[in-house]
């Protein structure tokens, strides 16, 4: 059914001018359409269960991220800092008079 056919069968049905015919079709699509409705409120009642857990994946990854980062970080501290200590007494500490 395409869409125009549907809108006109959908104003005559609300007018009351379909025939016994057409009636039939359109209820028959509307019914349907309720077992449609039905299916996708079930999916995304399921979805929304599956939000949930997603949410909560979601907020462990993050701190998992967190963690990661914060560990990356100071760990090129804790290099950097005795390296540029050592590369500085290196450097103005060279040819001087002891």
């Amino acid at each position: 059914m395409r869409k125009e056919e549907l809108k006109e069968l959908l104003q005559k049905y609300q007018n009351g001018t379909l025939s016994k015919e057409e009636e039939q079709k359109v209820e028959e699509f509307l019914e349907n359409f309720d077992v449609y409705n039905e299916f996708l409120n079930e999916t995304l009642h399921d979805e929304g269960m599956k939000e949930a857990d997603l949410a909560k994946m979601m907020k462990k990854a993050q701190q998992k991220f967190f963690f990661r980062n914060t560990l990356l970080v100071l760990s090129f501290i804790l290099v950097i800092v005795p390296l540029l200590t050592m590369v500085t007494v290196i450097y103005y500490g060279w040819g001087r008079d002891h």
